[in-house]
């Protein structure tokens, strides 16, 4: 019989090996707390020009739900990688930043408006992977999808096709999520915007 692929002679299967308890070297558990420093520092760095600088000087509602969203996704990544209360509150934040967006998106953008989309997206996203709530991923991804079609005459042929690209990557998630997908396989090629 042929030895599984990837296997060694005398090497247990993949499947067999991914069964092991993973324990982890002193050497990559402290790579491991080095990069999150880093990625959490860079975070911050960023959430604070948001702060700062963008979100309040936003000059049209386009930019303003941008930066925003924005907010919401740095919040999002923090909270990806933090576990305990850390994850918490970083998940927290990530939600209101993207509610406020939410809010702010549907006064200042059309349904079909590419950065509306592309913020509902990542919120849905965020709703079933950060918070394991796909019931709230599904109600959103099904709201923007059925409101974003409606409106699509609205807009120029280019960003017709824009917003369509979006809308698929949404039909995408909410296809895997319905079929049963658990919370953090849902396939994070077809997330973000």
């Amino acid at each position: 019989m042929p030895r599984p692929r990837g296997a060694r002679p005398g090497e247990r299967s993949p499947s067999a090996r991914s069964r092991r308890p993973r324990t982890r070297s002193p050497r990559s558990r402290t790579t491991k707390k080095t990069v999150e420093q880093e990625l959490d520092d860079l975070c911050k760095d960023i959430l604070d020009i948001l702060d700062k600088y963008l979100i309040g000087s936003a000059s049209t509602g386009e930019s303003k739900v941008f930066y925003m969203k924005m907010k919401g996704d740095y919040f999002r990544y923090s909270a990806e990688f933090k576990s305990g209360p850390e994850h918490g509150v970083c998940a927290g934040y990530a939600q209101t930043a993207y509610q406020a967006a939410m809010d702010e998106a549907t006064t200042a953008l059309g349904s079909a408006h590419q950065i509306r989309l592309g913020l509902a997206l990542n919120y849905a996203v965020f709703y079933n992977e950060v918070l394991r709530n796909s019931v709230e991923a599904i109600k959103l991804a099904k709201k923007t999808l059925e409101e974003g079609t409606a409106d699509l005459g609205s807009l120029d042929p280019v960003s017709q096709q824009d917003s369509r690209q979006i809308l698929q990557l949404l039909q995408d998630n909410l296809a895997l999520w319905n079929a049963g997908g658990q919370p953090g396989q849902d396939g994070t090629e077809v997330e973000e915007m």
